[in-house]
């Protein structure tokens, strides 16, 4: 299975995360994809480039460090790299706009829309 392919299940976790108002650790879901928690950012980066293409809140803002209920910095740090409007808005509030958002009418990617999203990035 290659990268891509693995983040489309990741994908459709987090959708229904945010239908649910739920929240992952790096560790939760780390363990529950049977990955070191070093190695999830790799699946959920292509996301986030996905999200940002397409106009879509941030949906891996829903993976957040144990100890403070917050994304790592790096998510900040990308979305004001590549110049993304919720770069200017809190965890919380991006939050609530994923929570806010209808995943459920978006056609579901492909692997190949997160290959074609995270090209340049990596």
């Amino acid at each position: 299975m290659t990268q891509f392919q693995r983040v489309l299940p990741i994908w459709f976790l987090l959708v229904h995360a945010a239908k649910d108002c739920k929240m992952y650790t790096y560790g939760g879901l780390a363990s529950m994809l049977g990955l070191d928690t070093r190695e999830v950012w790799q699946y959920l980066d292509p996301i986030m480039y996905y999200c940002i293409k397409k106009k879509l809140p941030p949906l891996t803002v829903l993976v957040v460090k144990k100890d403070t209920g917050q994304p790592g910095k790096g998510l900040k740090q990308k979305l004001k790299k590549l110049g993304d409007r919720h770069q200017e808005i809190g965890h919380q509030e991006m939050a609530e706009a994923v929570f806010a958002h209808d995943w459920f009418q978006l056609e579901a990617p492909e692997p190949q829309d997160f290959k074609e999203a995270t090209e340049g990035h990596q």
